[in-house]
């Protein structure tokens, strides 16, 4: 219920963008527009995913130092999570484009340019980040860390047991 209101003003408004796009230029210049937003969304969406992958292939998965992707020597680890973030910003662009709306073509074109992304990156760092804390992500294996994974302390007692799994035995055998 929470997502009706704002999908709502999103329809409403990227409705009345069109129709006034469209008193000026014509509805089939609109609909052009839009299409070439779609299409122009997912080149840079796919973009987007091979630079994140080329940075994180060149940092060796986890390492301090890595060759720059563009050739230009080692890259530091702040260096590498500049561009994942680059990425990032040109994936949500991209996906800001891709979404039908004149809009949010707008918004989608201020995060490809790099003076304006500059400018965007704090505020979608910021509400990207709040929602994207409660999930960790690990890259690579135990093998390839500094350190062994360490086990996390449960609040409260620990009852030491045995689970048995009795979902495959039949309701008359138990």
């Amino acid at each position: 219920m929470r997502a009706v209101v704002p999908l709502a003003i999103y329809v409403v408004g990227e409705g009345l963008i069109a129709e006034y796009l469209a008193s000026h230029i014509g509805w089939p210049a609109v609909i052009g527009l839009l299409v070439l937003g779609v299409v122009t969304g997912l080149l840079v969406m796919a973009e987007a995913g091979r630079r994140a992958g080329r940075t994180v292939r060149a940092a060796g998965f986890g390492a301090t130092q890595a060759p720059d992707p563009r050739g230009s020597g080692p890259q530091s680890a702040a260096e590498q999570a500049k561009d994942l973030g680059g990425a990032g910003l040109m994936f949500v662009g991209g996906v800001l484009l891709a979404v039908p709306g004149v809009g949010t073509d707008v918004l989608g074109l201020l995060l490809l340019v790099p003076l304006t992304r500059r400018f965007c990156r704090r505020p979608v760092y910021a509400l990207l980040g709040s929602r994207l804390r409660r999930f960790t992500v690990t890259v690579g294996s135990p093998s390839n860390t500094q350190s062994p994974p360490r086990n996390r302390r449960v609040p409260g007692e620990v009852i030491q047991g045995e689970v048995i799994d009795r979902r495959d035995e039949s309701p008359e055998s138990r």
